[in-house]
C-alpha cells in the first residue's frame, strides 16, 4: 500500500477544483473572487498596505514598483527590522541581497514578510540613512505548522495555506514587488 502524502493529495484536490471552476464558467470564478475580496476587506481593514497587495493578487495584476514617497517605502524606512539591521553597523556599508524579516509591523509582515534588502546604509549616531530597494515576491507557500504555535499562529497558517491553494487554482496571482527607499530614520 503506498504512503499517503497529504500535500500531493491537497494539490491534486486543488487541480480538481481548478477543473471544476473552469467547467462552471466565468460567473462562478467572479463569485469566488468577489467572496475573496470581501474576506480581504474584513481581514485587512486595519492593514492598508496588505489590503492593496492582496487585492492586486486577487485581481490577477502583475509586478509592481513603489517609489520613495509611497506608504510602504516610509513604513519600511521606519520599521523596527530596518533599525535592527542599521544598529549592527557603525560604518557605512553596501548591503546586497540581505534578508529582512518583517514581523513587528503586521502590515509589512502580511505583505513582504521575508524580503531582500539592497542598498547603501550610512549610520549617523542616533540616526541612519538608507538608499536602496526591498524586493520580494507576493506569494504564499504551504506549511504544516506555523512558526509560532499559538492560536493566532495556527489561524494565520490556515489562511496562508488557503491562499496557497487559491494560487494553485489560479484564483490569485503571485507577483514581484520592488520598493525604492531613500531617507533618514532614527535608530
Amino acid at each position: 500500500m503506498p504512503d499517503f502524502d497529504p500535500l500531493n493529495s491537497l494539490i491534486k484536490t486543488a487541480k480538481d477544483a481548478e477543473k471544476a471552476i473552469d467547467e462552471l464558467g466565468k460567473s462562478a470564478v467572479d463569485e469566488v473572487k468577489a467572496a475573496m475580496h470581501d474576506a480581504n476587506k474584513a481581514e485587512n481593514k486595519s492593514y492598508p498596505i496588505a489590503y492593496e497587495h492582496m487585492k492586486r493578487s486577487i485581481d490577477g495584476k502583475g509586478n509592481i514598483s513603489h517609489g520613495v514617497k509611497s506608504k510602504i517605502s516610509q513604513a519600511i524606512l521606519n520599521s523596527a527590522e530596518l533599525r535592527q539591521i542599521a544598529a549592527k553597523h557603525k560604518k557605512p556599508v553596501k548591503l546586497k541581497n540581505a534578508t529582512i524579516f518583517f514581523v513587528k509591523n503586521r502590515d509589512l509582515a502580511r505583505t513582504l514578510y521575508q524580503a531582500s534588502l539592497s542598498g547603501n546604509l550610512t549610520p549617523k549616531g542616533k540616526t541612519f540613512e538608507f538608499d536602496g530597494t526591498v524586493n520580494d515576491v507576493y506569494d504564499f507557500r504551504w506549511d504544516w505548522l506555523p512558526k509560532k504555535k499559538t492560536v493566532r499562529g495556527f489561524k494565520l497558517r490556515y489562511a496562508g495555506n488557503a491562499a496557497y491553494l487559491a494560487q494553485q487554482m489560479k484564483l490569485m496571482k503571485s507577483y514581484k514587488i520592488t520598493v525604492q527607499i531613500k531617507g533618514e530614520a532614527k535608530l
